[in-house]
């Protein structure tokens, strides 16, 4: 595209230079009227469309970048989701050991808990036997 865009201005540089050329050898009426009906809105339109080329080509150009960049970070954004998901089963697979450690003192405080008021209701009926 900018290379198009380049080739227009040339033809449009060119055209302004015939038409300065020309000014300075022929200025009559005709020349006038048809330079303010023809060659100078061509020549306003051109610069515009010029203009408008090079701000088209900077917007493709930075919508490149920013796609460009929001792939990098998609990428990143998998990668780190990826070790996010490794250290869950990492931690998953630690944790697995202490639940079972959890439950087994659970079964020991019951009985524990079992053992002694088993202590206490022996110890009353051995209390109420002595009496």
């Amino acid at each position: 595209m900018e290379e198009e865009v380049w080739r227009l201005a040339q033809q449009f540089r060119v055209l302004k230079e015939l038409r300065a050329n020309i000014t300075g050898s022929w200025d009559d009426e005709q020349l006038r009227d048809m330079a303010g009906r023809y060659l100078n809105p061509h020549e306003e339109e051109s610069d515009q469309l010029i203009q408008a080329f090079q701000a088209q080509r900077e917007a493709i150009e930075s919508a490149e970048r920013s796609r460009m960049l929001a792939e990098e970070r998609s990428v990143m954004a998998r990668m780190h989701a990826m070790q996010v998901m490794e250290q869950f089963r990492l931690a998953r697979e630690q944790m697995a050991p202490a639940f079972h450690e959890y439950e087994q003192s659970r079964n020991y405080e019951h009985m524990a808990e079992t053992g002694s008021n088993e202590s206490l209701r022996l110890s009353a009926l051995a209390n109420s036997a002595c009496a």
